[in-house]
Parts: structure tokens; C-alpha cells; sequence
């Protein structure tokens, strides 16, 4: 686990990103205004047009590898996790609804994670 990392993106999340552009549900949300494919650019280039939303994945790859295309291994590598502890962090799929959760939830889970280095969605 990249501490570090963990916690650059933690207070980015926190001091940064608004509501309206963290969104779990996938890994980059293209706007109503958005005329283009996110999926077609990079993650730096999608998430700086139209309003772009992105998850815990999309922000961090955002954040530290902005050049390349989205993928699950670029998220889990750029923040040094195991594959166990990023499908944890970025598929919580034993909440209800991924798009309704929110990113103040995002940034305790982060919090949680450094201080104990479990993926607990539920500890707040």
C-alpha cells in the first residue's frame, strides 16, 4: 500500500473534487455536456473536459498516471494495493447504489484505510 499515494488522493478527494464529479459508479461519467466518449481519451484529458466524473480508480489514475488510458491495474498499481484490496476499494458492490454514494464517504473509507489498512465502506 502506497501511503503516501493513499493519502495524496484522500485530500484531494476531500479539498478538490465536488460532489458532482466523484460518481463510483463507473470509471469515468461522462456530463450531459459532453459530446464525446471518455473512454477515447486519456484519464487526464477526460476528466479536464465537460465535467467528467470519475471514481476512487479514475481520480487516482487522474492524479498519477494521467497520460495513459483507463484501467483497473493502472488504479490499483498507481496506489500499490493488492488486487483484493481494489476491488474492495473501487467495486464495493454490498452497498446499494455505487452512484449514490458519496464522496465524503469515499474520503472516510480512504481515512479508515490509512489508519488501519483494512477497505471498510461501512466505518465511518
Amino acid at each position: 500500500m502506497n501511503r503516501e499515494r493513499i493519502e495524496k488522493l484522500r485530500d484531494f478527494l476531500r479539498d478538490d473534487v465536488p460532489d458532482e464529479r466523484f460518481d463510483m459508479s463507473d470509471y469515468l461519467v461522462p456530463s450531459a455536456r459532453s459530446r464525446s466518449n471518455p473512454y477515447q481519451k486519456t484519464v487526464g484529458a477526460a476528466l479536464k473536459s465537460c465535467g467528467t466524473a470519475a471514481c476512487i480508480a479514475g481520480w487516482a489514475q487522474y492524479l498519477f498516471e494521467p497520460r495513459r488510458r483507463w484501467s483497473f491495474e493502472i488504479g490499483r498499481d498507481s496506489l500499490g494495493l493488492t488486487d483484493h484490496e481494489a476491488k474492495k476499494l473501487f467495486l464495493p458492490i454490498h452497498l446499494e447504489s455505487l452512484s449514490d454514494i458519496p464522496r465524503a464517504r469515499a474520503v472516510a473509507t480512504l481515512t479508515h484505510l490509512l489508519e488501519t489498512g483494512e477497505v471498510d465502506w461501512c466505518a465511518l
